[in-house]
């Protein structure tokens, strides 16, 4: 009796495959009978449904996963070289918010865009690489040329003699602005331009969504140091970026994890708030 219903099950599993491959057989047949443009419109159709599908998961790892990107130039040195590629995890910012002082981020500036390499029709963010030392509560501020965050020196070697302070910023009625300055005990009247040769001092507290983000060279840098404070607007004066400053975490795409190639080179790209360029103190040291 068992053997009966072995048997039978086993017929009723053989007539379900050659159903199956009898509809397979079938759609072939069915797609060789098709000829001239319904052929065609069937082939893209079907090429369509392909691409717009792999168009989809590719979007959904770029905006939620992880992407490639490549570092280009040095402001890195010496954790992340010229070329390297890092796999950068998108997940940890736009959806988990995980954004925490020595995170090294992919990020973009305020202004700062260039064209798309295919076609150069579309406007897209630039990308730059650095390193976040700076959090919503942090208090950023500027001496004399040296760059403090929570009192601790990020450029102690980038000391000037030249003093600026800010007094006062006006608009007149043509929209100009300009700026009362003290400049080592002189004080001189600016306008927005002549203002960017000087590196005023300032005290700011980031904002509930601010971050401050500095390249790892720090003396080969184009970073959230590049601005004259809060009381200086900002303006692009013979200069492409402009100011830079606090960013927004909706300016930040995401967490580089780890250098994928060259893959001798491969490594992960750790997060270290108290990073200092070799050669400078350690933060916190002179305390």
């Amino acid at each position: 009796m068992e053997e009966m219903n072995k048997d039978k099950v086993s017929s009723e599993e053989t007539k379900k495959n050659e159903n199956a491959g009898g509809g397979k057989k079938a759609d072939k047949k069915e797609k060789e009978k098709l000829t001239g443009w319904p052929r065609v419109r069937k082939e893209i159709r079907e090429w369509a449904i392909s691409l717009i599908t792999a168009a989809i998961v590719v979007v959904v790892m770029k905006e939620f996963l992880f992407l490639p990107i490549k570092v280009d130039g040095n402001s890195m040195n010496p954790t992340l070289l010229d070329q390297e590629r890092l796999f950068v995890t998108v997940y940890d910012v736009k959806i988990a918010n995980k954004l925490q002082k020595g995170d090294v981020v992919i990020c973009n500036y305020p202004e700062r865009t260039n064209k798309d390499p295919f076609v150069g029709l579309i406007t897209m963010n630039t990308n730059f690489v650095k390193r976040i030392v700076g959090v919503p509560g942090d208090t950023v501020s500027r001496v004399q040329g040296v760059t403090y965050v929570n009192g601790d020196a990020l450029d102690p070697r980038a000391m000037t003699l030249i003093s600026a302070k800010v007094k006062e910023v006006t608009t007149d009625e043509k929209g100009e602005t300009s700026i009362l300055a003290d400049i080592n005990g002189t004080e001189r009247t600016l306008t927005l331009g002549e203002s960017r040769r000087f590196k005023f001092d300032y005290e700011y507290v980031l904002g509930e969504d601010e971050y401050f983000v500095v390249g790892d060279n720090r003396y080969n840098s184009h970073d959230s140091r590049s601005w004259n404070g809060p009381d200086i607007p900002l303006v692009l004066v013979n200069d492409v970026s402009g100011d830079v400053g606090p960013i927004t975490s909706d300016m930040i795409v995401g967490r580089a994890k780890c250098v994928f190639w060259p893959i001798s080179e491969f490594e992960k790209v750790e997060s270290n708030p108290l990073y200092a360029f070799p050669g400078d103190p350690a933060p916190g040291a002179n305390k």
